[in-house]
């Protein structure tokens, strides 16, 4: 759905002639390094930075896209606020990377949504 409502924006972008008069999507900042060396049993604090050029309302979501080494799921704290927390668990291994995702959607016309990954190795 997000991939639609972003291709839904660009096209009414290409006929609408002032810039106020379309959605624009939201801008996130992963404020700190999108790679990380955490230990297992480590929590990592999450600090994001979400903001609308149109002064819409955002919500937050972080959640672990499961493309990375470790194979289970991982604990994310406060998972609907810009500053969440993760619990490297204590049975990763060495080497292993957990992929999060901060996740950002407008309430916009269409709803616009934007994504920030940060990866966590495990050493």
């Amino acid at each position: 759905p997000a991939a639609q409502q972003d291709f839904a924006a660009r096209l009414k972008w290409s006929v609408t002639p002032k810039y106020s008069d379309a959605n624009h999507a939201p801008l996130v900042i992963i404020e700190g390094p999108l790679n990380v060396l955490a230990s297992p049993g480590e929590t990592i604090r999450l600090n994001g930075k979400v903001s609308a050029p149109d002064k819409n309302n955002v919500s937050i979501k972080w959640w672990q896209f499961q493309v990375g080494t470790y194979p289970n799921t991982v604990s994310i704290s406060n998972a609907n606020t810009a500053q969440a927390k993760v619990l490297v668990p204590k049975d990763a291994v060495a080497g292993q990377t957990i992929h999060v995702v901060l996740e950002a959607t407008d309430n916009g016309s269409p709803s616009l949504t934007t994504y920030q990954r940060i990866i966590i190795t495990v050493k």
